[in-house]
C-alpha cells in the first residue's frame, strides 16, 4: 500500500510507453506505474545509493526487472540519452527540480507529460513550464498525514502567461479551490499579516509584494460569490 501522496502522483500520469522517475526513494512509484498498466517501463533514479539499492530490491521482489531500471546519480544526469515520454518528480523543493529540468532541456523538450509535486518554491516551476510551453492542466492540492501537498499536471501545449499572483498560488487552486487549498491560504494570510506586524515601518518591497499577493487569494477565497 503507497502513500496518498504517491498514490495521487500516479493516479495523474497518463498512459505512456516510457515513464522517468526522478528521485525515486524506494521504487514505489515506479512499481505501481508499471503493476498499473500506465507504463509499459520505467527508469528510475535517485542520487542516494542506499535508496538505490532499496528501490532495486523491491523491484526485484516485485518481479518488474525487466520493466524498471534503476540508475543511481544526480537527476536525469544518468538518463541523459534517453526520452521519456512522462517525467515524474516529487519530494523535492521547486528550486532543485527546476534546476533537474534546465539541468537537460533536450530531455524536457520531448516530454508530452510532467507531473511535479514542489514542496516550496513553487512558483518557480510554474514559470519554468510557461518557459517551455508546457501547459498546466490541473493542480491537486490536497493532505496527507496533517501535511498539505501541490501536484502540478502540465502537458506540451500552447499556455497563457499568469500573474504574478497566479505563479505563486496557481491559477486553477485560485479559481477551483479545494478544501486543502483554503487551508494552504489561511495559513499564508496569517503568516504574512504577522510578519507585517513584526516588521513595523521596517517593511520590505519584497515582504509587502508577497503579503499584497496573499491576501489578493485570500479575499478572494472569502468574498461571497
Amino acid at each position: 500500500m503507497i502513500s496518498k501522496r504517491l498514490q495521487n502522483v500516479v493516479d495523474t500520469v497518463e498512459k505512456n510507453r516510457l515513464t522517468a522517475d526522478i528521485g525515486c526513494d524506494h521504487g514505489y512509484t515506479a512499481i505501481a506505474l508499471v503493476k498499473k498498466g500506465i507504463a509499459e517501463n520505467v527508469l528510475a533514479t535517485d542520487i542516494s545509493e542506499g535508496s538505490c539499492q532499496k528501490a532495486q530490491n523491491n523491484i526485484t521482489d516485485a518481479r518488474l526487472n525487466n520493466r524498471i531500471t534503476v540508475y543511481c546519480g544526480n537527476g536525469l544526469e544518468p538518463i541523459k540519452k534517453q526520452r521519456p515520454e512522462a517525467i515524474v518528480i516529487s519530494g523535492m523543493g521547486g528550486t532543485t527540480m527546476s534546476e533537474i529540468l534546465l539541468a537537460y532541456p533536450e530531455i524536457l523538450k520531448k516530454a508530452k507529460q510532467l507531473i511535479l509535486q514542489p514542496q516550496k518554491d513553487i512558483y518557480k516551476v510554474r514559470k519554468l513550464l510557461y518557459q517551455y510551453d508546457f501547459e498546466i492542466i490541473s493542480e491537486n492540492v490536497f493532505k496527507d498525514e496533517g501535511k498539505i501537498y501541490f501536484l502540478i499536471n502540465a502537458k506540451k501545449g500552447d499556455p497563457v502567461p499568469y500573474t504574478e499572483t497566479e505563479y505563486i498560488y496557481g491559477k486553477l487552486n485560485i479559481l477551483n479551490p479545494s478544501e486543502a487549498f483554503k487551508e494552504y491560504m489561511e495559513y499564508e494570510y496569517n503568516k504574512f499579516n504577522a510578519a507585517l506586524a513584526d516588521s513595523g515601518s521596517e517593511v520590505s518591497e519584497n515582504l509587502k509584494k508577497k503579503a499584497d499577493c496573499a491576501r489578493e487569494v485570500y479575499q478572494w477565497l472569502n468574498a461571497e460569490k
